[in-house]
């Protein structure tokens, strides 16, 4: 490599015009002038369509979010008019109870023993299945139920003599 001529050491660039800034060419700049045009409309349109398709793909999106969210506005408002039931519930039980506590305290400070009735358990109601059953279920009675009427046994009547006879106050026929 050392015995490289300089001269050929390093190869000569293209050959390149170097353009005269005194004179621009007035071609070439509208040539240059109505290709940066082309160019410039060409972008305008692709981010014209890219915007479109965009927003398209934005209203899709925020009408799915809407459906969604819906739906779980639904389904929450149901759930808390459910809570809301047992909440009522809840409360109606702890009125009984604390009723229930004062009788008993009640009774104690007066010396009272109170036998206290067999309690029914409680029955788990679960919420959302009572959510649109009204309580008791779905049957309506359309006659009240009777009870038998306790019968009275009446004396026979008394068959008195013939005649008329003089009844006294307080005293018994004779």
């Amino acid at each position: 490599m050392a015995d490289q001529d300089p001269a050929t050491a390093h190869p000569a660039p293209p050959s390149m015009e170097i353009p005269n800034f005194k004179f621009p060419d007035v071609q070439l700049l509208v040539q240059d002038l109505a290709q940066s045009r082309r160019d410039l409309f060409e972008e305008r349109k692709n981010s014209a369509n890219k915007i479109a398709e965009e927003r398209e793909r934005s209203r899709w999106e925020i009408e799915r979010v809407r459906t969604e969210l819906g739906g779980d506005i639904k389904s929450l408002n149901s759930e808390n008019e459910a809570l809301v039931r047992a909440i009522g519930r809840l409360q109606r039980e702890t009125d009984r109870l604390r009723e229930e506590n004062a009788v008993l305290r009640h009774g104690k400070t007066n010396g009272h023993v109170e036998e206290k009735p067999a309690e029914k358990p409680v029955e788990k109601v679960d919420v959302m299945t009572s959510f649109n059953r009204p309580p008791g279920g779905t049957k309506v009675p359309l006659v009240a139920q009777a009870s038998p009427m306790p019968v009275k046994v009446m004396p026979p009547p008394q068959i008195m003599g013939a005649g008329p006879q003089i009844i006294q106050p307080g005293v018994g026929p004779v």
